[in-house]
């Protein structure tokens, strides 16, 4: 909506229209409308609503003149509602002074409601100061029914959170709160968390607070965690190892790779009975499990691939389910992402082997199109001296995605082998095709596409192959 329209909508005589309005100038930090806002919130007789959304939006626009006005609404206001939106308002401003004052209304406060915004806005300050005032508050009688929100809060002050969240941890026996706990800790960040979440850990039955656990180890991501999450790949519920298996991923730490594998395998002798053409009995299950091994091969194809030939083969194998319900579709988009992932990490092996497993078993002439091309790709990085004579053919394959993505990688392997071949492409149907081939020619010095390249550059219908053509003769000419 137009800014003007806003500023009428706030002064008019509505009361829903300017709430909106408020609202919304409040989101793009209009300046402009400070000045009305700040009249809703000190001239008496305008309904809540409006006061209220005033209140949040000068949060929201942060223009630090309207702080005083704030601090006395916190301080002195009758109206609950207004007290409660002018502590959410100084959270959203943060500041010092903001903090010290959050801190000292929350120490007398009487009012739940407000207690309970006080809270939430003393968890928009990533500081010390913070966490200490709410870990008054978390052992606070007053504040009982508040416990899990106090604890969400605490976790979003950051590091120094993690002595009062450890200590509730450890006299903590309902499931419910535990997990907010944990929650709480992962999101602190604090290194100091790891330990007691890794003794919980051994000694949780719950599988839900096993899965949090694996998150929050993952988002303090700290390497004296792997060992933990390693153990946690033998976690009995698919939610924790999941978990597990993409905080590994991101740590990147190589100690991994040979427990990702042992995973992989056993999950893949779990469901060797499931024949291809055939619906699983347990399809959901069956889907839980090969996003797991999509995961698992993902990460090996990062830290390990050399080390991981066997899992990419096994994982490469196609399957074909119905595709005549949802489930069927689900179940296929899974195998096809598994398959891709392995084709990329023979890719990343750098290997003769990994070349042979996708020229061998007809990678490059699979059905699936979007495979071709992963294939395509993956003989492009692995780079073997015959790599040329594997993907000429591609360059008259029936899906231009194929064929585009064979003239980028014959440009980039630097064999002028393809030189005839790419020009043939020039006059390909297909913009994009027409576009990689006119590129790699320039890229492949091929002198001889110049004039071709020129009648491309002057006429082709598309601008994009056009450009491509004119950096062409570019390279041409200063290659010379």
């Amino acid at each position: 909506m137009p800014l003007e329209a806003l500023l009428t909508m706030l002064a008019g005589d509505q009361a829903e229209y300017k709430v909106a309005a408020a609202r919304s100038l409040g989101y793009r930090r209009e300046q402009r409308a400070v000045p009305l806002l700040v009249k809703y919130v000190i001239v008496s007789g305008q309904p809540n609503s409006v006061a209220a959304a005033a209140i949040e939006a000068l949060g929201r626009i942060g223009d630090g003149r309207v702080e005083p006005l704030l601090w006395r609404v916190l301080r002195e206001d009758s109206r609950e509602d207004l007290r409660g939106e002018a502590a959410a308002a100084l959270g959203d401003m943060g500041g010092p002074a903001n903090l010290q004052v959050l801190r000292e209304t929350l120490i007398g406060e009487m009012s739940l409601a407000v207690r309970g915004r006080l809270v939430d806005a003393l968890g928009a300050f990533r500081d010390p100061a913070a966490s200490a005032a709410l870990a008054v508050v978390l052992d606070d009688p007053r504040s009982r029914s508040l416990r899990q929100r106090v604890i969400r809060a605490l976790g979003l002050t950051g590091p120094s959170a993690a002595r009062p969240l450890i200590a509730t941890l450890q006299s903590a026996r309902v499931a419910g709160e535990q997990a907010a706990i944990v929650d709480a800790l992962g999101r602190s960040g604090a290194p100091e968390a790891i330990e007691p979440l890794t003794g919980l850990q051994v000694s949780a039955k719950d599988a839900d607070l096993r899965m949090r656990i694996a998150v929050a180890l993952g988002a303090i991501n700290d390497g004296s965690a792997v060992p933990t999450l390693i153990r946690m790949l033998d976690d009995p519920a698919t939610t924790a190892q999941y978990f597990a298996v993409r905080n590994l991923g991101e740590a990147r730490d190589k100690q991994a790779a040979s427990p990702l594998r042992a995973l992989f395998a056993r999950l893949a002798r779990r469901n060797s009975g499931v024949a291809s053409g055939r619906m699983p009995v347990q399809a959901d299950a069956y889907i839980a499990d090969l996003t797991l091994q999509i995961e698992i091969v993902g990460i090996l194809a990062d830290i390990d691939a050399r080390e991981s030939f066997d899992v990419f083969a096994r994982a490469l194998t196609p399957r074909e389910f119905p595709r005549d319900t949802s489930l069927g579709l689900r179940l296929n988009d899974a195998v096809f992402e598994l398959r891709r992932a392995a084709i990329t990490g023979f890719g990343n092996a750098r290997t003769m082997p990994a070349v042979r497993m996708l020229v061998e078993k007809g990678i490059l002439a699979d059905r699936d199109f979007r495979l071709r091309a992963a294939a395509v790709r993956a003989i492009g990085v692995l780079g073997p001296p015959n790599a040329v004579d594997h993907l000429l053919p591609r360059l008259a394959d029936e899906a231009p995605e194929v064929r585009s993505e064979t003239a980028f990688v014959l440009g980039r392997l630097g064999n002028g082998k393809a030189g005839a071949a790419l020009v043939e492409s020039l006059k390909d149907g297909h913009s994009e095709v027409r576009r990689q081939a006119a590129f790699s020619l320039g890229v492949l010095k091929v002198h001889e596409a110049g004039p071709v390249l020129a009648a491309l550059a002057a006429s082709d219908p598309s601008e994009q192959a056009r450009s491509a053509a004119a950096a062409a003769l570019g390279l041409l000419k200063a290659l010379r």
